[in-house]
């Protein structure tokens, strides 16, 4: 292609010719890729701050940060994986999204196996806790009788997270 090119530029009868036609090849494939990355980028921008979650996970990882101790997790319940990218902690629990915590076979047992354990997470971040995620109802009982509500943080679109706390057994 580039010899296709450059053979097309000699054949211009002059040099400055030949050098607009140079130029206007070099030019209009950086100009092209600027633009279009320019669209795509405001396209993906709006859309990820539509997403009320991201507000939410902003306010909970600051809180976080301010009262974990080293070895100390956090399970984002129900909804919010970015939550465990945005703080850089690991997550306990394999399956992030509410539709795996119901579908897959064995998701929910493992969800209540880590929350009824003899090492629960330090903290839930409770996203979401409905019929999506809590078919049989059973987490919301373990969280009332194992942790305590410590914060609160209203977002976007009636979005609501409660960070829970374990309550230390003694």
């Amino acid at each position: 292609f580039g010899v296709a090119l450059a053979s097309l530029t000699a054949a211009l009868p002059t040099v400055p010719m030949r050098r607009l036609a140079l130029a206007g090849i070099l030019v209009l494939p950086a100009l092209t890729t600027v633009l279009t990355t320019r669209k795509s980028f405001d396209r993906e921008g709006s859309a990820v701050v539509m997403d009320p979650r991201l507000e939410l996970n902003e306010e909970v990882r600051a809180w976080y940060r301010e009262h974990h101790a080293p070895g100390d997790q956090m399970l984002a319940l129900c909804s919010s994986p970015a939550l465990y990218y945005d703080t850089l902690i690991p997550t306990p629990f394999t399956y992030l999204w509410p539709a795996d915590i119901v579908n897959v076979p064995g998701a929910y047992d493992q969800l209540m196996g880590i929350l009824e354990g003899p090492t629960p997470p330090r903290f839930v971040a409770e996203y979401m806790l409905d019929d999506k995620c809590d078919v049989p109802g059973r987490i919301k009982p373990l969280l009332q009788s194992r942790y305590r509500v410590v914060q609160q943080y209203d977002g976007q679109d009636d979005k609501q997270v409660h960070i829970w706390s374990l309550v230390e057994a003694g």
